[in-house]
């Protein structure tokens, strides 16, 4: 039971338990440290996705459940935050599933985000194949929406939005059959 939330000043988000009210993790959002984080977005299947709202943007998916997190800076056992005062280096925290950092988009605003369900194995009782949205609106240019595989958070459909126009989508949300609807933040 948790509840994640965007450190926007200090480019991290803190991993809240809500039945104990101890923060149990801080991770950084971007290897930069900076990106001013604003959204997060849980799945059903209890990770979550946040996005840095400036400077180029990007989304980074972090575990819920540190059985799920993986070895990868070759240090032994599973290396993450445990609270507020424990923010890893980038390279050493494991809980982070992917960064995708939107190379070469440069977008001014990168907020809105939502999963999309995936389906349901009945056999494990978890989702699979679930899929994220998010937007990202490119100074002077116009605003796009773009769906990621959530495993791997790769880029798998890009849709224009031209009657954005030069604002940006503000918020998000998804439908029961993974469609994303997004609220227009006129200037």
């Amino acid at each position: 039971s948790y509840i994640w939330i965007a450190n926007s000043s200090q480019g991290t988000m803190t991993k809240l338990n809500t039945d104990t009210m101890i923060e149990e993790g801080r991770y950084q959002m971007r290897p930069d440290g900076g990106g001013s984080p604003s959204r997060t977005t849980v799945s059903l299947s209890g990770n979550v996705a946040i996005s840095a709202r400036s400077s180029g943007g990007g989304v980074s998916k972090f575990w819920a459940d540190i059985d799920d997190c993986e070895e990868s800076n070759g240090m032994q056992g599973i290396q993450t935050s445990t609270g507020a005062n424990d923010v890893l280096a980038w390279n050493v925290e494991e809980c982070r599933a992917w960064h995708n950092p939107f190379q070469g988009k440069n977008y001014w605003s990168n907020r809105p985000m939502a999963w999309a369900p995936g389906e349901l194995n009945a056999g494990t009782c978890k989702h699979e194949n679930e899929k994220l949205w998010t937007s990202g609106s490119i100074s002077g240019v116009g605003t796009e929406v773009l769906l990621l595989d959530g495993e791997t958070g790769d880029i798998e459909e890009t849709i224009d939005i031209p009657i954005v126009g030069t604002s940006y989508l503000y918020g998000g949300a998804v439908d029961g059959d993974g469609n994303f609807w997004g609220l227009h933040h006129s200037q």
